[in-house]
This record gives C-alpha cells, sequence and structure tokens, in this order.
C-alpha cells in the first residue's frame, strides 16, 4: 500500500527534516501545504530532502487561506494519492518502532481496520523530560485510510476527522509521534548554539562538544544573580521594576 506523507507548515526551516528525515524509506510521496509565503529556507531543505531520497513531492503554497486549517488540510487531503494518509506537523518525527509498526500495516494485504490513533511523547521545557500529565497521549486519526470520505475543509481549526468516516478504528501501541513543539524556548537558544557553532574560531573540538551537550540537554552553568546588578537599560525594557521585588527575588532563586 502506498503512503502519503501529509504537513501542513509554516516557515520551518529549523525542524523541517526531523519529519521528513524520519519518515524516508516509509513513505511513498510528501504532500505540503506551506501557510501563506515562505519566508526562510523551508521550502529549500523539504525538495532537498526529498530529492536526495528520491521521494516524490508536492509543495503547494497557499495564499488564500491563511490560517484556516481546515481548508488547506482540505488541499493536501485533494492532492494525496496514496492508499494511507500519515499526517505530521514540523515539529515531530517518528521513532524507528512506530515506522515498523505502521508498515507492517502497509503490508497487510486486507487491513480491516482503516484508522489509526498514533501515540505521543511530548517534551516539555528541555530534551531531559516528557509529559508525565497523562499515562497516554494519543494523536487522534493520524494514520488514516484515503477513503475519500474525510472533509476538512469547514473545520478551522486542529481539522481532525470525525471519526465518523471509518468503520473501524484503533490506537497503534507501537511506538511514538515525538513532538518538540513545547521546546520554543530551547529551539531559539538552539538556533543560537548553531550560529554561534557556524562562526566559533576560538573553541578547541573538546570545548564545542561540552557545549553543545551543555545546550541540548539543558546543563549549562548558571549562578544566582543580584536583582540590582542588572544594568538599569534591561530593567526598563523588559518592565521588571513593575513586579514585587520580594516575589521576584524568588523568581530568580535569591
Amino acid at each position: 500500500m502506498k503512503l502519503s506523507l501529509c504537513m501542513l507548515i509554516k516557515n520551518e526551516e529549523l525542524l523541517i527534516d526531523l519529519p521528513l528525515n524520519s519518515t524516508v524509506g516509509l513513505v511513498d510521496e510528501v504532500v505540503i501545504v506551506h501557510d501563506g509565503k515562505v519566508h526562510d529556507d523551508t521550502e529549500k531543505f523539504v525538495k532537498q530532502i526529498c530529492k536526495d531520497n528520491k521521494i516524490p513531492l508536492k509543495f503547494i503554497i497557499d495564499t488564500e487561506h491563511n490560517g484556516h486549517f481546515g481548508q488547506q488540510r482540505q488541499i493536501i487531503l485533494n492532492n494525496a494519492s496514496g492508499e494511507w494518509l500519515l499526517w505530521l506537523d514540523a515539529d515531530e518525527c517518528i521513532d524507528e518502532q512506530l515506522k515498523q509498526g505502521i508498515q507492517k500495516i502497509l503490508d497487510y494485504k486486507e487491513m480491516p481496520i482503516d484508522a489509526f490513533h498514533l501515540e505521543y511523547q511530548h517534551f516539555i521545557q528541555d530534551f531531559l523530560h516528557v509529559d508525565n500529565s497523562v499515562e497516554i497521549h494519543t494523536g487522534l486519526f493520524r494514520l488514516y485510510k484515503n477513503n475519500g470520505k474525510v472533509d476538512l475543509s469547514k473545520i478551522k481549526n486542529h481539522a481532525l476527522p470525525n471519526g465518523n468516516e471509518f468503520e473501524n478504528v484503533q490506537v497503534l501501541h507501537n511506538g511514538y509521534i515525538w513532538h518538540l513543539g513545547y521546546l520554543k524556548g530551547a529551539m531559539k537558544s538552539f538556533q543560537t548554539y548553531l550560529l554561534n557553532l557556524k562562526q566559533s574560531e576560538i573553541h578547541t573540538p573538546y570545548q564545542l562538544c561540552k557545549w553543545r551537550v551543555r545546550h541540548l540537554l539543558g546543563y549549562y552553568p548558571s549562578r544566582k544573580i543580584n536583582f540590582n546588578d542588572i544594568p538599569q537599560i534591561i530593567v526598563d525594557k523588559f518592565h521588571l521594576q513593575l513586579f514585587d521585588m520580594d516575589k521576584l527575588k524568588d523568581f530568580i532563586g535569591e
């Protein structure tokens, strides 16, 4: 069975390689709708990855339905030719176990199940912690047959099927979708790290290795600071003087 990777994205040059590379060897085509004009190297990276791995690509820039996820996802549906559809966001990837589980589904000659919920792992704050608020996180209708019954065009937000389009739905307990969306601060730090790494001429390979570990695993050394030592220009810019000083000192660890 042919599988289409379906993605709705917007300026995701930092992360877009993760969902694409994690599905190489599994998907038979990639169908992407970009929400609005592209303002970074996302399109270039997508096309290069698909070219390198000989994966057919449909990259559609949609400037008509900006922010209407349902209509944009419907464009993806209308352009996907696979018998099965796998939906990922740009800040997600799948692990090897889930990849193997999906492949078994595709290899099944007469699969009686026509839709699967896939399980999540959400990174929280850094790469050392995942969400433990509930035992199982389930991504609704991330893998389903392209049966022509799903219409997402009238759903504005998350734009998921309601389930009436499928006869038999199961949860696939075999690996995870790994979600990096709650690492926005870490991603910004990672961008800075990459820029500094590219421009660095003063660090030895050993120093660079330690630096990388500290950034990615949240081990970067820190110390407490005296609030009165913060330059006034910073206090003014971030309106720090509006905070209750005692609470602020508690917050920064004094």
